[in-house]
């Protein structure tokens, strides 16, 4: 449930069942502690605006648990994503960089990792829109659509798809842009994601208004 909860950005229900798992932690294994403790820097940093502690904790999360395990990945994702929404750019990029090495000794064909794989990759593709890399950022996601399509997931693949759409405003013909919004609505269909379908549909007004 709180892998859903973290892709909708739904922090609130999210806090809500840190709070009951905390509750009940009386026997948890190292792992179970490290990741409410990775929960807790994400509901610190969204919802309190505690960059700085949320940061940290998450830096203490990477120095004591092996490189190896999964919530290692998930913790050094994470922080990537908060280096680069405080403007820490070259730790931001040196992660990235660290974490597709660690991605490539991983087996894709476990979906933990895959997801991760993905998850990653989609970050970096919409952290080099940030930095106004269309192009770059083009390529990025279309790399990963097509690692998507492989594999034969649709994880993160309507987002994708609005990246390409967005990022893409600017080179790609209007028809082109309009497919990549047309496939990444149909998908929001098909699993049930009103909140995105909602986005996807102003951005289709707004081209048609073009």
């Amino acid at each position: 449930m709180s892998a859903r909860l973290l892709d909708d950005r739904n922090y609130d229900d999210l806090e809500y069942i840190y709070r009951i798992e905390i509750e009940r932690s009386t026997f948890l294994t190292l792992e179970d502690r490290t990741y409410l403790e990775w929960i807790k820097a994400i509901i610190d940093f969204y919802q309190y605006d505690s960059k700085c502690e949320a940061i940290s904790s998450l830096e203490n999360i990477l120095l004591k648990v092996s490189s190896n395990t999964l919530i290692y990945l998930k913790a050094l994702n994470t922080l990537s994503n908060f280096y680069s929404l405080v403007g820490r750019e070259q730790e931001y990029e040196a992660n990235y960089s660290h974490l597709i090495e660690l991605y490539q000794t991983k087996n894709l064909d476990h979906q933990e990792f895959l997801f991760g794989y993905i998850r990653v990759r989609y970050n970096y593709a919409h952290y080099l829109v940030s930095k106004e890399k269309y192009n770059e950022a083009i390529q990025e996601a279309l790399e990963t659509i097509e690692l998507c399509k492989q594999r034969q997931t649709s994880y993160q693949l309507a987002p994708l798809l609005i990246l390409v759409g967005n990022a893409g405003a600017k080179f790609l013909d209007r028809e082109q842009v309009k497919n990549y919004y047309i496939e990444a609505r149909e998908l929001c269909k098909i699993y049930n994601n009103p909140l995105m379908l909602m986005k996807i549909e102003n951005y289709l007004k707004e081209l048609d208004t073009v």
